[in-house]
């Protein structure tokens, strides 16, 4: 039974919100083996590896063993019905846990009618595209003797692609496929996986990039990486690119724009001895803190205060403790410019570690690297009757208050034009 429509539904109404799932928000569904070894953080069954919410369904009787050693016979049905399962709760596409599962990709992608990604291998003619004549993609695959040429052909790789297996090593094929046990050294299977690589590229030494087929591989990707000083491309690489098309840049950007860590500590003093000493009261220095100013210029009275201004780890440091025991660390520091400064504090401290702060968990946003090509510039940009502010939302004073203020202004003259289109419309 089809749980899709063949067609895109048609827009709904302002207000109108459309139903038809069990469960919103985890565009992806995982098809999982039946299987009780351990999923360590990077694999692809524990769902702590995924920055996104997943979804997933066990197959009953579909063991690594079944799969891996006997060509899933048997199981396309059960497959198929899993599948379908995935897409009447949310998913929004599918994939598996299993490399060997290419040879469903055909089937299932008929069945459910979602974009379907059922092996890593699928990335070998992408990769092999990017690789400089002379250059061949080569795989490690949980084991070699059982991985047909028709895996291959159902997700375009070439019969010929160089590939070792791990079905001779001392812990990562007993564990996973054998199901010998359900304890894994750790270190004896990332030796599974460093032995595999060496061994292909000694016998293929025209390799120049390495495609991992098992989905519990990734955990140990960095370190063949560092071992064979090659690019790995495993399921996690894949499947990051796969959800990239669930979801609009715009939610990309709510969920993963990064976010700086200031904390700021003002104190005051009885009166500005920095000015009396030839200051203004800015100082920088590596210690407690990074820089400091005097908020206080220009205002009436003798009493003065410094902000103290502190940014990443250091931020970080300056939010432990009490706002007292940080205005001593601070105090010292600024004694080696202003000699005495100490004395004329009057004991008043405010700080604010804005990554303390439940509600914010940051300060002012700050692109990591590469998103400024994945999503910068549509921050700012309308979602329905949703409109943004903040400075993050300012395409003029990103970071700055100025942004906050400039951004309001025009979320809401966006408002305010809205709401006039609604009103003629309505008339």
């Amino acid at each position: 039974m089809n749980t899709l429509p063949a067609q895109p539904s048609a827009p709904l109404p302002s207000g109108v919100a459309r139903g038809g799932k069990a469960i919103y928000g985890a565009p992806l569904g995982i098809l999982m083996l039946e299987a009780r070894f351990p999923r360590i953080p990077g694999d692809m069954g524990n769902a702590g590896t995924w920055p996104f919410p997943v979804l997933y369904r066990v197959v009953k009787g579909a063991s690594p063993e079944r799969v891996v050693l006997q060509g899933a016979r048997g199981l396309l049905p059960d497959f198929l019905d899993a599948a379908e399962e995935l897409v009447g709760l949310g998913a929004e596409a599918v994939t598996t846990n299993c490399g060997f599962l290419s040879l469903f990709q055909r089937e299932l992608a008929e069945r459910v009618k979602v974009p379907v990604a059922t092996s890593s291998l699928m990335q070998v003619p992408w990769v092999q595209a990017m690789l400089p004549p002379g250059r061949r993609v080569g795989l490690i695959t949980v084991c070699a003797t059982t991985l047909t040429p028709a895996h291959l052909a159902a997700v375009g790789v070439p019969a010929d692609t160089p590939v070792v297996g791990t079905e001779r090593g001392r812990e990562f094929f007993r564990v996973l496929i054998r199901a010998e046990k359900q304890d894994m050294n750790i270190a004896a299977a990332e030796q599974d996986i460093l032995d595999a690589g060496r061994a292909l590229v000694a016998r293929h030494p025209e390799v120049g990039a390495i495609v991992l087929e098992c989905t519990n591989m990734p955990p140990y990707a960095a370190a063949l990486q560092d071992a064979l000083g090659l690019p790995v491309y495993d399921i996690y690489s894949m499947i990051g690119w796969f959800h990239a098309g669930l979801r609009p840049r715009k939610l990309a950007a709510i969920r993963e724009l990064g976010m700086a860590r200031n904390t700021k500590l003002q104190l005051q003093f009885a009166d500005r001895a920095w000015v009396a000493q030839g200051g203004n009261g800015e100082t920088r220095v590596e210690g407690s803190y990074h820089v400091s100013w005097d908020v206080s210029r220009g205002q009436p009275g003798a009493a003065g205060i410094l902000n103290f201004y502190s940014g990443g780890a250091t931020a970080v440091r300056a939010g432990d403790g009490t706002p007292e025991e940080r205005a001593r660390l601070a105090l010292a520091d600024l004694e080696r410019i202003h000699p005495g400064i100490g004395a004329r504090w009057n004991g008043r401290a405010i700080r604010n570690a804005w990554d303390r702060h439940p509600w914010s968990r940051g300060s002012y946003s700050l692109l990591r690297p590469g998103q400024y090509v994945a999503f910068h510039g549509v921050e700012h940009l309308p979602e329905g009757r949703i409109h943004f502010a903040g400075e993050q939302s300012s395409q003029a004073w990103y970071g700055y208050l100025n942004g906050a203020v400039e951004s309001g202004l025009r979320a809401a003259r966006e408002i305010v034009r809205s709401a006039g289109a609604a009103a003629r419309r309505a008339a």
